[in-house]
């Protein structure tokens, strides 16, 4: 394919104004002041893709309202996940350190597939890196008295490791120890696994502020809409062993929710 030199530049606020309304996006009855500061703050070609979803015409008023929403949702999608991502975290340190809190680098052929040894350590050394070594953190400066440090025992350890990162060491587990977490979730492994990877992506788009409304997210084999997935979350919440600590979270969780969606 034939291929040129990328050629645009920077849009002032003006030139942003009129390209939003050539996506159908009406200024009539807009503080234009208040349209060119917040297109001077916003990243516009994140403004312009809500423009280009809405496929209608919308006043200049109502983008920036669905924008709003939209982080507000993402924040809320993410404390959901935040709950299962610490939950998920817990009951796997506890069930991976019963016989010693640092398996994953005195036994790890006893815990894992041996063909992901590297990649787990590949993963925790880069965490050690990343997180650790050159950490002023008190909770890190408190095991470098110790002669295993900068490795931590694992139910520290995997505090810092990203979800994305969990999601691989379960995969790298043998399967008697995904079958040992799963059994809090009553789910297979294999069905564990698919949910735990597309949880890990959608939780990167909330993180990386990527658009939630309007999308479609493929989730565990199913093609789901932003409500649907937040159902599913939330359903998920409504089991136990999270039912009862997290009761008024998910009422409040609840109420702002259905303003977001309604």
């Amino acid at each position: 394919m034939e291929t040129k030199p990328y050629d645009k530049v920077v849009l002032n606020e003006e030139a942003k104004i009129e390209q939003l309304k050539n996506y159908n996006v009406n200024f009539d009855n807009t503080d234009m002041d208040f349209a060119r500061q917040f297109l001077k703050v916003e990243s516009f070609s994140f403004v312009l893709e809500y423009a280009k979803y809405a496929k209608k015409e919308m006043s200049f008023d109502e983008l920036v309202d669905i924008f709003y929403k939209d982080r507000e949702l993402r924040n809320a999608m993410f404390s959901i996940i935040d709950v299962i991502e610490t939950h998920l975290k817990t009951i796997s340190a506890e069930l991976l350190t019963k016989k010693d809190p640092f398996f994953y680098k005195n036994n790890p052929e006893s815990y894992f597939e041996e063909h992901c040894i590297n990649k787990v350590k590949e993963i925790i050394e880069k965490s050690i890196k990343k997180n650790i070594i050159n950490s002023t953190e008190e909770h890190i400066v408190y095991y470098q008295k110790y002669k295993e440090f900068p490795y931590l025992p694992f139910w520290s350890m995997i505090k810092y490791l990203s979800l994305g990162e969990v999601y691989s060491l379960y995969t790298s587990l043998n399967p008697f120890l995904q079958a040992s977490i799963c059994r809090n979730y009553k789910m297979n492994p294999a069905t564990f696994g698919i949910w735990l990877r597309d949880l890990s992506l959608v939780r990167n788009l909330c993180a990386h502020n990527q658009r939630l409304w309007k999308r479609k997210f493929d989730f565990c084999n199913e093609k789901q809409d932003i409500k649907q997935l937040i159902d599913k979350l939330i359903q998920f919440l409504n089991n136990e062993p999270y039912k009862k600590p997290n009761e008024n979270f998910l009422k409040n969780l609840q109420v702002r929710l259905d303003s977001l969606l309604g």
